[in-house]
């Protein structure tokens, strides 16, 4: 016998329908008007017309197939779409949050990094002052493209974990990817990939 295809989950994101398998859904959905969505049902029920406030994908890398997030083996990566009213100008305001951890002196030492195509300013923690942060942007013609920080970890003793974003093209979505100081290298690839993946759910 065959097996009954995974529930889907789906909504509205600035304008576009996208639609997931739930196996990708490691979090319930947050949807605008009615707050947090009943995992059960698969958004079915609800009408993919919901405006999604918030939607969390878990993926392996670099297959992009359904990850188990709960897995103590997962290391995969987690993608988040939300609308982003505030376009190019709310992501250059969360650079000037992100690279106020660095001092004047560090932002000066900035480093292009052209494996990563990004610049890379190394500052600290604001609540952990003895913790090193890692800043990385990326800007063309004064608009701000992509930026992130990836974190120190002090039981670990290196940098563990990532949080990037960028804006979809031509729309006010924006796309978070979490995922490992090791796949920092392939940064590039991801961004790729993970676009493609997002348009191709998109109806």
């Amino acid at each position: 016998p065959v097996a009954p295809p995974a529930p889907k989950v789906c909504g509205v994101v600035s304008g576009v329908v996208y639609e997931f398998s739930s196996e990708y859904v490691p979090f319930w959905p947050e949807y605008e008007d009615k707050g947090s969505y009943k995992r059960g049902a698969g958004g079915v029920d609800r009408g993919c017309e919901s405006n999604l406030y918030s939607l969390s994908l878990a993926m392996n890398w670099p297959e992009l197939t359904p990850g188990n997030y709960f897995s103590e083996t997962f290391s995969g990566i987690v993608v988040t779409l939300e609308p982003w009213p505030a376009g190019e100008r709310g992501l250059r305001e969360t650079f000037d949050f992100f690279i106020s951890e660095a001092t004047y002196k560090q932002r000066e030492a900035k480093v292009f990094d052209r494996q990563l195509g990004l610049n890379r300013v190394e500052g600290v923690d604001s609540v952990f002052p003895n913790s090193p942060r890692m800043i990385f942007w990326s800007e063309r013609n004064g608009h701000m493209e992509q930026i992130g920080r990836c974190s120190w970890s002090k039981y670990r003793s290196k940098y563990h974990r990532c949080h990037f974003r960028y804006l979809l093209e031509g729309s006010k979505t924006i796309v978070k990817i979490d995922f490992g100081w090791d796949k920092l290298s392939e940064w590039g690839e991801m961004v790729s990939r993970v676009k493609k993946f997002l348009a191709s759910n998109g109806v």
